[in-house]
């Protein structure tokens, strides 16, 4: 890295994404983490691409207070210095026990993918997946 940088070295060991036979890329969370894919990289084609998750969880989503709106979501946004030139786009809320597609346009760039809980801003609950779109 360069000393006057504010980018942080991409992660040396790469996700391997499971893929359906629709070509989504398959997310899974427990317990606010994204399995498997934390503080990897996990390079993708620059363009659409349409994210499966699946937040498997204790308590299945009918459990869950109707009334109580749901707090996980994903979560993708730039990274380092070119930030603020990139889209941050969030999922849909999600519950425990369900499945969402996610549709994303992504340029080319550097993201980083986490997850949210509750009120926590996006990236404070665990290790991100970092996301390289060419």
């Amino acid at each position: 890295m360069d000393p006057g940088s504010l980018e942080a070295p991409l992660p040396s060991e790469r996700a391997t994404p499971e893929v359906t036979d629709a070509g989504q890329v398959v997310l899974r969370i427990l317990d606010g983490h994204l399995v498997g894919q934390e503080g990897r990289r996990l390079d993708l084609a620059a363009g659409s691409t349409t994210f499966l998750v699946h937040h498997d969880g204790e308590g299945a989503a009918e459990a869950q207070d109707e009334a109580e709106p749901p707090v996980t979501a994903v979560w993708i946004r730039g990274r380092g210095e070119a930030r603020h030139l990139l889209p941050s786009l969030g999922s849909p809320p999600l519950r425990i026990g369900t499945m969402e597609e996610w549709a994303v346009q992504l340029p080319p760039g550097v993201y980083e993918l986490s997850v949210t809980l509750g009120t926590s801003p996006p990236g404070t609950v665990g290790p991100a997946v970092v996301v390289v779109a060419r």
